[in-house]
């Protein structure tokens, strides 16, 4: 595992910034969660580690959070809410599955300025009643929301910190093996295992009009892949990459959600900076542009990064300047 991090800054001349590790910096991890609040970036958990750390980006430095009483996990979900509460969803952890919620506060939510010397005083944690299955899968609503998809019903958590639930109308959503991402009015549901890569089991929630739709009519699905990205920018998801049959792809698939009928369409590589095949790579979208990092192909580890101009329909190579991250795989950003 690697300890460390960069910032790469398209204002700072398209470069990679060293960020420093001054205060109570997270260890060495992987397999971690990490989520930004616009004030401050949080990180917990991984392999070999219980911790929760925050980087507190006006001040340059970090904090170590109380470190929460529930079993150490890692491939878990961070999530902070409207309302300043920290949700940590699922994981596993080296002898059993982890099938608890909890929820604690975020110190930056408190009244006037919190020193390391008063951060084990801000909040605790505490189990989130009603969430008991391991794969729920937990998104924010364009209302703020938090959406909560469970095996039989779901839950909604408003900005005023009330819950709902509501009954799952269509039996699709018992088989929780899936990516979740946000587009437009919707929630769509990638499924990640080969037996269930199909048009039926991609799955869209409507926020607007709370309804599961199933895309059984869907042309042109993509090949069964896993380790993938998937991500949405504007009014389209895209499918990037992932492992195969033994292989690794670097295949860029689009998915339009406001046309109909829905359609996904393979998007040419016939330009210079396409990345070559990979999985376990990270995906972030930042205006016009993917920006994909890493990753490796089972054999080596890529030190590479590159951006998909939706606007341009084109792949670009970034340059790496600055303090360069070093080449690795099933990290965040």
């Amino acid at each position: 595992c690697i300890q460390g991090w960069k910032r790469y800054s398209p204002s700072a001349g398209n470069a990679w910034v060293q960020m420093p590790l001054d205060g109570h910096a997270p260890s060495a991890r992987c397999h971690h969660s990490s989520c930004n609040t616009g004030e401050i970036l949080l990180i917990y958990g991984g392999d070999a580690t219980t911790t929760m750390h925050a980087f507190d980006f006006a001040r340059n430095i970090w904090f170590g959070l109380p470190e929460p009483n529930f079993d150490p996990r890692s491939y878990h979900r961070l999530i902070a809410l409207p309302c300043g509460d920290i949700c940590v969803l699922g994981g596993a952890n080296k002898t059993n599955d982890s099938v608890t919620v909890h929820v604690g506060w975020l110190y930056a939510a408190a009244e006037g300025e919190v020193n390391s010397e008063e951060i084990d005083k801000v909040g605790s944690w505490s189990r989130m009643r009603g969430l008991q299955h391991k794969d729920e899968l937990v998104c924010i609503s364009p209302s703020d929301d938090l959406v909560c998809f469970g095996p039989t019903c779901i839950r909604r958590k408003d900005v005023g910190g009330e819950w709902h639930s509501d009954d799952v109308p269509d039996p699709c959503m018992r088989r929780m093996a899936y990516k979740a991402c946000v587009c437009s009015e919707s929630v769509f549901f990638l499924p990640t295992t080969k037996n269930r890569w199909t048009g039926v089991d991609f799955v869209e929630y409507s926020f607007s009009n709370k309804t599961f739709y199933q895309n059984d009519s869907m042309h042109g699905w993509p090949p069964w892949r896993e380790d993938c990205s998937f991500v949405a920018s504007a009014n389209s998801l895209y499918i990037f990459a992932g492992s195969a049959g033994g292989g690794c792809l670097n295949d860029l698939w689009q998915l339009r959600s406001t046309e109909e009928p829905r359609r996904w369409t393979a998007v040419s590589n016939n330009t210079a900076g396409v990345p070559v095949p990979r999985c376990g790579h990270s995906a972030a979208v930042q205006g016009d542009g993917m920006y994909i990092y890493s990753g490796w192909d089972h054999t080596e580890t890529h030190k590479d990064f590159h951006m998909f101009s939706v606007c341009l329909n084109a792949w670009f190579q970034m340059p790496l300047r600055g303090i360069i991250p070093v080449g690795r795989h099933h990290h965040s950003a």
